[in-house]
C-alpha cells in the first residue's frame, strides 16, 4: 500500500487558495509519502481470529503485533522530511533538538520502533528524553514519519475488522488519537486515524476521546464564516476537539487527513476556545513556545 495523496492534497490547495503560504509546509510531505515504496516484507499477516482476539480484549494491534520490520535506511526519506518539515515551522526554536534527534539516529541510539504509537502517547519515552522536544512537536514528527509505513503494515489485517464493535479510545489498529470524523450517507460516523488510515465507526452522540454520550457535554463549534458539511466535534467533558466533514453536504470531500490538514482555520477556532488534540496540528507546532 502506498500513502499517495498528491491528487487529493492538489484539490485541497484549489478549494484553500487562501491558505496556499501557510500549507505549502505539507507539499514535500505529500511528495515523500506517495514516493515511499515499503519493503516486500512489511504487511503483518495475522489471521482474522488472531486480530479479533485482541479487538475484543479492547485492544490495539500494534500494541501486541511486533513492531514493523523497516530499518532506518527504509525511512530516511521520510524521517529527513519530517526533519525538515518541523524545523521550516519552528524556525530556530528547536534546532539544537531537532540536531539531537539527527545525530541519535545517525548513531542508531534512536530507532523506527522509537517512531511509533504506543499506549497514551507519539513514539517512544527515549524518543521524548533523548530530544527534549515539546511533545505537540514530537506528535507531529512522528505524525510524518510513521504514517506511510503503519499504512502499509497494517494494510491487510483491515478486512478482519469487518463486523467488530469497537468502543476503546483510540484507533484499534495502532492505538493513536482519533485524527478525523466523517458523517457518512447512511448516518454512520466513521473516524479515521491519521498515524495508519484506520477507520471505525462510533456513535454519533459520543466523544470519540472519552466516549461520553451525555448530551451537555456535546458541543459543535463553527468559524464565523460557516462552511456547508464542516464543523468540529468537542467536549466539555475532557475538553478534546476532532474535526468532523457531513459528507452528505459536501459529497466531494477529499481524504480524511487531506481534509484535516486543509482547514487548519478550524483547529485555530477550537484551541482559542480552550479545546486540545490528540494529534498535533500545524497550529499547536506554530504556537510560541
Amino acid at each position: 500500500m502506498t500513502l499517495d495523496l498528491r491528487e487529493d492534497w492538489a484539490d485541497v490547495l484549489r478549494r484553500r487558495a487562501a491558505f496556499a503560504d501557510t500549507l505549502r509546509v505539507y507539499r514535500n510531505v505529500v511528495e515523500a509519502w506517495g514516493d515511499w515504496r515499503p519493503p516486500a516484507t512489511l504487511a503483518l499477516d495475522w489471521s482474522a481470529a488472531r486480530c479479533q482476539a485482541v479487538w475484543a480484549a479492547g485492544n490495539p494491534l500494534l500494541g501486541q503485533a511486533p513492531p514493523p520490520t523497516v530499518s532506518a535506511p527504509d525511512i530516511e526519506d521520510l524521517v529527513g522530511v519530517a526533519l525538515d518539515t518541523v524545523a521550516s515551522v519552528r524556525g530556530d526554536r528547536d534546532g539544537d533538538k531537532l540536531r539531537r534527534f539527527a545525530r541519535a539516529w545517525d548513531a542508531g541510539t534512536l530507532t523506527p520502533d522509537d517512531l511509533w504509537p504506543t499506549k497514551g502517547r507519539l513514539g517512544s519515552e527515549k524518543l521524548e528524553t533523548t530530544t527534549s522536544l515539546p511533545p505537540e512537536v514530537l506528535g507531529f514528527l512522528v505524525a510524518v514519519c510513521a504514517p506511510p509505513v503503519l499504512a502499509a503494515y497494517l494494510e491487510q489485517v483491515r478486512t478482519h475488522f469487518t463486523g467488530v464493535t469497537w468502543t476503546a479510545a483510540g484507533c484499534p489498529f495502532c492505538g493513536a488519537p482519533p485524527g478525523f470524523s466523517d458523517l457518512l450517507d447512511d448516518g454512520r460516523r466513521r473516524v479515521t486515524c491519521h498515524l495508519c488510515a484506520g477507520s471505525w465507526t462510533v456513535a454519533g452522540n459520543c466523544c470519540v476521546y472519552c466516549g461520553t454520550t451525555q448530551a451537555r457535554d456535546i458541543v459543535r463549534l463553527e468559524p464565523e464564516q460557516r462552511e456547508d458539511g464542516y464543523s468540529i466535534a468537542a467536549c466539555r467533558r475532557c475538553r478534546a476537539y476532532v474535526k468532523e466533514l457531513d459528507r452528505r453536504a459536501r459529497w466531494d470531500g477529499r481524504s480524511a487527513l487531506a481534509e484535516d490538514w486543509g482547514s487548519p482555520h478550524l483547529d485555530l477556532v477550537a484551541k482559542r476556545m480552550g479545546y486540545w488534540r490528540g494529534v498535533p496540528s500545524l497550529i499547536d507546532v506554530t504556537a510560541r513556545r
